[in-house]
């Protein structure tokens, strides 16, 4: 990057798998780093205008929620079966006024897209993940959380 330049690339630190690999000149295999992208031409100026990443996927710890960010609109997902929120990062980076009552048709996009990204198991393109649902996904989670509490405890 250009001294002085400012870079609006939407970037996550699962990007640094990718991003190094690409930088130590090592193929990155199709089923590691399933969300992990190549930030190299980002950092370069080789982008064309086009971001490297057209969204970014998310979930937070214990899957509460599933988030996907795509451009300035990011949408939060509860797994409870609460309805999601949008937000409009550009004009609220606060995140303080919920817009998915107000844009059901972006709403319904951004769920959509989060949707495939979850049963293809991968948002990073040419990764090869393990096709899945949200059932699959839900479960798959409270396998993973009753064995650490068998181990360490609930930590209550």
């Amino acid at each position: 990057m250009a001294d002085g330049s400012v870079n609006h690339e939407t970037l996550s630190l699962v990007d640094l798998t990718a991003t190094a690999c690409a930088l130590a000149g090592v193929a990155l295999p199709p089923d590691a780093a399933l969300d992990s992208h190549n930030l190299l031409p980002s950092f370069l100026g080789q982008t064309h205008g086009r971001p490297v990443r057209a969204v970014m996927v998310m979930g937070t710890r214990g899957i509460e929620h599933l988030i996907l960010r795509e451009g300035p609109w990011k949408l939060i997902f509860p797994t409870s079966g609460a309805r999601p929120q949008l937000y409009q990062l550009d004009e609220d980076p606060a995140e303080t006024t919920d817009l998915a009552a107000a844009n059901p048709e972006k709403t319904a996009a951004l769920r959509a897209a989060l949707m495939h990204y979850v049963e293809s198991g991968a948002s990073r393109p040419g990764a090869q993940g393990r096709p899945g649902s949200l059932d699959a996904l839900f479960q798959e989670r409270d396998h993973r959380n009753r064995m650490l509490e068998a181990r360490f405890g609930t930590g209550r």
